[in-house]
């Protein structure tokens, strides 16, 4: 049944997209995405965890490509790298509504890029000063260091 109700959505999608190719220009962006979302089809009827990775990695990385090439210039690059962060998030957010405890590492990818999509957006707007920027530009490598220090010496 599962597997009758997977290809019938994937001919249906096939043919939408087939009839809407024409008119919209797709490009590798949606490619990806169309892949990624396949992947998270298949995770929800088979509920393996190794389907959902790729599948919300893909649907990010697909509609930021995407959303970047619609919209060119500084505004593509903050909707690109929201997306992509968006796709690690939704691994977490799907799988927390099959299991009770979900693995917390796609929060971490996903908030490091919606936190550059977020950062070019201030950027761009001007709301953050000249000086923050060059401050910044040593603060993050020193955090890394101590982040690095922090784990040589914590105890198990």
């Amino acid at each position: 049944m599962k597997s009758r109700m997977f290809w019938g959505i994937v001919l249906i999608l096939a043919g939408v997209l087939w009839l809407v190719k024409p008119h919209i220009e797709l490009g590798g962006g949606a490619f990806l995405a169309g892949v990624g979302f396949l992947f998270v089809l298949l995770w929800a009827l088979t509920s393996r965890y190794g389907l959902l990775v790729p599948g919300g990695i893909l649907l990010g990385l697909g509609s930021g490509l995407w959303a970047g090439r619609l919209m060119p210039g500084p505004s593509g690059r903050v909707l690109f790298f929201v997306c992509f962060g968006a796709g690690f998030i939704l691994i977490y957010l799907l799988d927390r509504l099959k299991r009770r405890q979900s693995p917390l590492w796609p929060l971490i990818p996903g908030g490091i890029l919606a936190g550059i999509g977020a950062y070019i957006a201030a950027e761009q707007r001007g709301w953050i000063p000249a000086e923050a920027i060059l401050y910044l530009k040593y603060l993050w490598p020193v955090l890394l260091i101590v982040l690095g220090l922090y784990l040589l010496v914590k105890k198990k």
